[in-house]
């Protein structure tokens, strides 16, 4: 697999190969052909490098780069249970990968804060926020997984973070001002 084998690729680069394997292993499905067959192997095969990978540009890339490795975990955790080949869900826990994902939502305060002013410098927070907590919903979509988020500490992050008790400023009347719609009502931002 070229994301895994090729150490000094892009970020640019690895972001194209993630997307391209999540078109791919939709278009393939989950059935019993032979192609779809060759494509869990593979993934089998590959999953503890592709996963490295993955988790560390969902951790420690740029802000894009965050948002498309944690949209592919969440792909892939989705793809797991039918393949029942690909461990990823043990293998993000063995690699403490889980953890720092969950301890990520910490440093996403601060940012996610920022979102909800009237005139937020990026809303990129907000996108890898949404990413995330695809990812971990999707996590917990299982038994297993479910213990192993509670087993990070999921509910313990949240209660600390304080972006979660905060809410969009009423009278704000900087939504009026942006003649240009390119953002969205801080209200909107708060409902995403």
């Amino acid at each position: 697999m070229c994301i895994r084998d090729s150490p000094g690729t892009s970020a640019a680069a690895r972001m194209d190969l993630y997307l391209a394997l999540v078109c791919f292993t939709q278009m393939v499905g989950d059935g019993e052909s032979a192609l779809a067959q060759r494509t869990h192997g593979l993934l089998a095969a590959h999953a503890e490098r592709l996963l490295d990978v993955l988790a560390r540009d969902a951790l420690d890339g740029a802000e894009v780069g965050q948002t498309v490795a944690l949209t592919t975990l969440a792909h892939l955790v989705r793809y797991e249970p039918n393949a029942k080949r690909v461990p990823l869900g043990e293998l993000l826990v063995q690699r403490g990968y889980l953890r720092s994902l969950v301890l990520h939502l910490q440093t996403l305060d601060v940012p996610l804060q920022e979102v909800l002013s009237p005139d937020p410098t990026s809303l990129n927070a907000q996108y890898v926020y949404e990413a995330l907590l695809s990812f971990l919903s999707r996590v917990a979509q299982t038994r297993s997984g479910a213990q192993q988020l509670l087993d990070a500490h999921l509910f313990k992050v949240l209660a600390r973070v304080d972006f979660v008790s905060l809410r969009p400023d009423a009278n704000a009347t900087h939504d009026a001002l942006d003649d240009t719609g390119f953002l969205p009502a801080v209200a909107e931002r708060y409902a995403a």
